[in-house]
């Protein structure tokens, strides 16, 4: 190997170094707060926050202790492409009541939510709206560049949520989906690959990643990019496999 190629061989180990040290270091500051979203999950929703395409805010369905909402706030902060609008009732669901209890005995899981936000410096680009997303849609009218769908968990439930806010997200514009996973969420799962699979519909799978499902138009996508792999995040799963045997 001349020294051109050992020259390129270290720029590559260096860029895959930085990539994997600038998720270890979000990952830590977050390690904290209580949620169910996977580190590998995070960060790809922080790399769609601070680099995905498109104009317009950042939307969040379900927020609960503001986990996810920290992995995109930080993305948006670090380019400057925010806000992030967390919409949630800041109840809790079934599920979270099982897990955390002395939390729910509150009447709002809100303090916790801004708690945790403030710790990290994001009150400026995170912007909380407390209500259902019923409610929030009935006078939405900012077009979205990424929407994070994580709300309620039924069939009817994302596939209203979806319904909702799609039709805001511009045409670069990026959803996501949490939970798609047939073992444990088949109603999301259901939803997520009948969309796909509709005629003549508009949507392409660009990447999964754990239980992340991520969309887009197939107008502004290239059909090549289906079921894609985002290289960054691979490779970070990867190395946590790695890690873990």
């Amino acid at each position: 190997m001349n020294l051109q190629d050992d020259s390129q061989f270290l720029k590559i180990i260096v860029e895959r170094l930085k990539i994997v040290s600038g998720y270890h270091t979000i990952a830590q500051r977050l390690n904290q707060i209580n949620g169910f979203l996977e580190p590998t999950e995070g960060y790809a929703l922080h790399l769609l926050a601070a680099l995905g395409p498109g104009d317009g805010v950042i939307v969040e369905i379900g927020s609960f202790m503001g986990l996810s909402t920290a992995w995109m706030g930080i993305g948006a902060k670090q380019t400057n492409r925010g806000p992030v609008i967390a919409i949630d009732h800041f109840r809790g669901s079934p599920e979270h009541k099982t897990l955390f209890e002395e939390e729910l005995k509150t009447d709002s899981m809100l303090p916790y939510f801004e708690k945790n936000i403030k710790a990290l410096g994001l009150e400026e680009i995170v912007h909380p709206l407390v209500g259902s997303s019923r409610d929030a849609a009935q006078t939405w009218t900012q077009p979205i560049r990424l929407l994070f769908l994580d709300g309620e968990h039924s069939y009817t439930g994302v596939s209203q949520d979806f319904a909702l806010f799609s039709e805001h997200v511009v045409k670069e514009g990026i959803i996501c989906f949490h939970d798609v996973n047939q073992d444990t969420w088949p109603d999301v799962t259901e939803f997520y690959e009948s969309l796909l699979k509709e005629e003549n519909t508009p949507w392409i799978e660009l990447f999964r990643i754990g239980s992340l499902g991520t969309i887009g138009r197939k107008e502004f996508y290239p059909q090549k990019m289906q079921s894609a792999k985002y290289s960054a995040t691979q490779q970070i799963q990867n190395s946590l496999h790695y890690q873990q045997h």
